[in-house]
């Protein structure tokens, strides 16, 4: 079992900042299952904690261990792409004001070089 330990005071001080504080919930969980490491609970009690595999704190301690505080937030670009680009958006707000959203959405759907689909629900949000 590997162990985050021996962390120093002001480590512990910006971990626990960070728990407080942290802007998206899966900083201030990579920041508590550190703290909780660095007073000795075990890799699988803290799977347990925060419902993650323990390839999950074991990478999570690894980045920790690699760059320190500023790495325990996700890298930019992570997560689900846009639908539509800047310039999509501008045509969607034309074509809603001139049809309705079914309407638009198989406009949209119809062009050749659409890549992703457009559902009802996206053009909703227009």
């Amino acid at each position: 079992m590997r162990y985050i330990n021996n962390l120093k005071d002001n480590k512990v001080k910006k971990l626990k900042k960070i728990v407080k504080n942290g802007k998206t919930l899966q900083i201030r969980q990579r920041a508590h299952a550190i703290l909780l490491s660095n007073e000795g609970i075990t890799v699988k009690e803290i799977c347990k904690i925060f419902d993650k595999s323990s390839r999950t704190v074991y990478r999570w301690f690894d980045r920790f261990k690699e760059e320190e505080i500023e790495k325990l937030a996700d890298k930019k670009g992570r997560g689900r792409k846009a639908t539509l680009n800047e310039n999509d958006i501008e045509n969607v707000k034309k074509l809603i004001s001139r049809n309705s959203i079914k309407e638009t959405c198989n406009i949209l759907n119809n062009e050749p070089n659409r890549v992703k689909k457009i559902s009802p629900q996206i053009l909703k949000r227009f």
